[in-house]
């Protein structure tokens, strides 16, 4: 993959996420019927660029590999703020369990966020205490813990393991994720630190999955 690729993904992240759109056929104005095709056709191409990187990712860790292909949030009226992958290994890949590579925009600014999740529609309480249990490890050096109930736009991050469960047993928040943030990184060196990041997940996951 060329370097300059996972760069270009989140520039074009920072551009059209969370634009309105529309269908151009509902249009009757003819600039802007051409307008969104462009903004829906740029957004297409960096998510199908994404998607080979999922792929190439998971080639390079030696993963099953995915990812959610929908340009469109879930009102359908905006372009998605972030595109998501998952990589699994593939005797578990029936597993709740999943690494997950996020481009997204968080603000003004865009990153790449790797993070061992769990799937919890698929997950009774038994399984998701077990995710939880990657609580029990060190935090790995560059590493975030992140806590929330559901949904992206809920994380609330920290460093201490102590602050993560005392938020676990004191509110609403169920469910830890362990996250590697990338932003700021050279252009060269995205892949490379996406790589990176996987294998500093890998170890919590083969934890709570087995």
């Amino acid at each position: 993959m060329d370097n300059k690729v996972p760069k270009t993904i989140l520039d074009v992240l920072k551009t059209n996420g969370g634009a309105e759109y529309k269908a151009p056929k509902r249009v009757s104005d003819e600039n802007e019927a051409e307008r969104y095709v462009a903004l829906y056709a740029s957004s297409k191409e960096a998510l199908d660029s994404f998607g080979e990187l999922i792929f190439e990712l998971g080639a390079a860790t030696d993963m099953a590999s995915l990812y959610h292909r929908n340009v469109l949030d879930g009102s359908r009226r905006r372009i998605r703020e972030y595109f998501w992958g998952e990589l699994r290994q593939v005797k578990h890949f029936q597993s709740p369990e999943r690494i997950s590579v996020f481009a997204e925009k968080c603000g003004e600014e865009t990153r790449y966020r790797v993070s061992l999740e769990i799937d919890e529609l698929h997950a009774d309480e038994a399984t998701l205490k077990k995710h939880n249990s990657l609580l029990d490890l060190p935090l790995a050096d560059g590493c975030v813990i992140a806590i929330n109930d559901s949904g992206v736009k809920d994380l609330i991050y920290t460093v201490s393991r102590e602050e993560a469960m005392r938020l676990m047993r004191d509110s609403n928040y169920k469910k830890a994720q362990v996250c590697y943030l990338i932003q700021g990184c050279a252009e060269e060196n995205l892949f490379q630190e996406l790589v990176n990041g996987i294998g500093k997940i890998q170890p919590y996951y083969e934890y709570v999955i087995k």
